[in-house]
């Protein structure tokens, strides 16, 4: 008898332990999901003050235009923005009378050779806070963010324009966008 009571005490503390595991994993999971998500619609967007591939200082102020500014954020050495790159030169290409596209690199290092080699067909600026990177959940490339003439985030993407975001992408601009190849 004291066995099974033994055998039934390590159950309850297993089946304790279990739940409190269960928990855990769930709260890394929100916590995961949120670090992952784009910028939230709605969320207003601040003037830019970057730098060019020559250093010269650019503003990058999506309420100056009628217009509303697609920023595409990347870095020179992510594969997966390279792997994107067809996609995103076809999205500014058909959506050019309808958007202004601005690319934005996280980081400086590689940026003025890749700017130069005119990989992208719109500006390419570098230059952000990391404060500013923090505040906008920025992070993860490539992301896409669609900036309205009043300065607000209308839509965010992270990542290449593959399966449900290529769909995504494509009807919010109203074009066919080839997918990377994988």
């Amino acid at each position: 008898m004291g066995l099974s009571k033994a055998v039934f005490g390590l159950l309850v503390c297993s089946l304790a332990l279990n739940a409190v595991f269960a928990l855990k994993v769930r709260e890394l999971r929100t916590a995961r999901d949120a670090a992952l998500a784009p910028v939230a619609e709605g969320t207003n967007w601040a003037i830019l003050k970057l730098r060019d591939a020559d250093g010269n200082q650019k503003v990058v102020d999506p309420t100056a235009s009628a217009l509303p500014t697609v920023l595409y954020i990347f870095t020179p050495q992510c594969v997966w923005c390279r792997r994107n790159l067809d996609s995103i030169k076809a999205l500014a290409d058909r959506s050019r009378n309808r958007f202004n596209f601005v690319g934005i690199s996280l980081t400086t290092s590689g940026f003025p050779e890749y700017a130069h080699a005119g990989t992208l067909p719109f500006p390419m600026l570098a230059g952000l806070q990391d404060s500013f990177i923090k505040a906008y959940k920025l992070g993860s490339t490539p992301e896409t963010i669609v900036i309205s003439p009043e300065g607000r985030v209308e839509r965010a993407w992270i990542g290449a324009y593959v399966g449900r975001t290529n769909d995504e992408v494509a009807a919010f601009f109203g074009v066919a966008v080839p997918q990377p190849s994988i």
